[in-house]
């Protein structure tokens, strides 16, 4: 079976602060995906949406 030890979702801003735990409890688990297999996802990370493109954009600086 498949695992992703870290899941990092993002949500915009007005919906973080109600649907966090909601989210990460849904992500986190064991998935099937389809063709009879599975993927576990051991443990989720829920963060705005702005900081999820922050983290994006200062990564493509490294790089470049």
């Amino acid at each position: 079976m498949e695992a992703i030890d870290l899941l990092v979702l993002g949500l915009p801003v007005s919906a973080l602060g109600g649907t966090r735990g909601q989210v990460e409890k849904l992500a986190e688990g064991t998935h099937e995906v389809g063709n009879g297999k599975k993927v576990v996802v051991r443990k989720v990370l829920v963060v705005a949406q702005p900081q999820g493109a922050l983290v994006q954009y200062a990564g493509m600086a490294l790089v470049s």
